[in-house]
């Protein structure tokens, strides 16, 4: 995302690594594919038991790559949220928006 932005001309660097968590609605209309956090096809309202395990497990494998996880999908983020706050994983999650937005704001402090 940042290197679409042009990472190198705003020359900032956040001090924590991010992961992408593509949701399962991008992989489907984009070609993005990962791993889906239990909330895609429905499955949440389906069967909400291999919805919340799948929740824990994408969380715990994203939470092994970063700190802080974004995703560009509000339910990503609140089946994400949940899975981190029930597995009391130390990791932040944010929407996509508010990640660049953090990145934007701390290029402009160095005056870029």
């Amino acid at each position: 995302m940042l290197e679409a932005l042009g990472e190198r001309s705003l020359g900032s660097k956040l001090d924590y690594t991010v992961t992408y968590h593509d949701p399962c609605e991008l992989r489907k209309y984009m070609g993005v594919y990962e791993c889906c956090c239990g909330s895609g096809g429905d499955v949440w309202a389906l069967d909400l038991d291999v919805a919340i395990e799948a929740g824990r497990e994408r969380a715990k494998e994203l939470a092994r790559k970063a700190r802080t996880i974004a995703t560009s999908c509000p339910v990503c983020y609140m089946v994400l949220r949940y899975a981190t706050l029930r597995e009391d994983l130390n990791v932040e999650v944010k929407d996509t928006v508010e990640f660049l937005k953090e990145y934007l704001d701390e290029a402009g402090k160095k005056g870029r």
